[in-house]
């Protein structure tokens, strides 16, 4: 973790609550792209405290069953207006950028890992304060299984529209 201009950057992240797509659901009236990143109490203890400290809105949610941890998380914006996201996906091929129309895909990739840097957003509403967390730079990189390293070096067919056989033949012909 190195923190530098207010922005905090997290390697080997753990995120979840995904929604990159903007999907509506319970939690988001649509349209709005969010993922938050988890925490471990004891594991990340310092950078917590850091967060916490500056005025990041980290949120703690009770356990569900006794014994259990409580789960800490940072809830992320990811927007695409005048400063937008880098994000990358990284496999064995290499790396390939997603921007508005194709960061959805990751609400349902098979993750290995993520690196991303977050940027802050210092917020007043009435008397309350705060930091929101937007993301600057993502790589995610993604679970390949045997079949994708099988046939990842294999070019896409061109999907112009274009029937990959004669079709001016008639009947009698076939």
């Amino acid at each position: 973790m190195a923190l530098r201009r207010g922005e905090v950057e997290l390697l080997n992240a753990r995120i979840g609550y995904l929604n990159f797509s903007g999907r509506k659901d319970a939690y988001n009236p649509g349209g709005r792209r969010t993922f938050s990143v988890f925490f471990n109490a004891e594991e990340d203890q310092q950078i917590l405290e850091k967060l916490t400290k500056d005025g990041w809105k980290v949120k703690v949610k009770d356990p569900n069953e006794e014994g259990e941890p409580p789960t800490i998380h940072l809830p992320v914006t990811v927007a695409y207006g005048n400063w937008p996201p880098q994000v990358f996906t990284v496999t064995e091929r290499g790396k390939t950028p997603l921007d508005e129309s194709t960061i959805g895909q990751l609400d349902f990739a098979d993750i290995s890992r993520v690196d991303l840097i977050l940027s802050p957003y210092n917020w007043t509403y009435g008397k309350d304060t705060g930091i929101r967390a937007y993301l600057k730079k993502m790589y995610v990189v993604l679970e390949e299984s045997d079949i994708d390293k099988l046939y990842g070096h294999v070019p896409m067919a061109d999907t112009s529209g274009q029937i990959p056989f004669d079709t001016d033949l008639e009947d009698e012909e076939i």
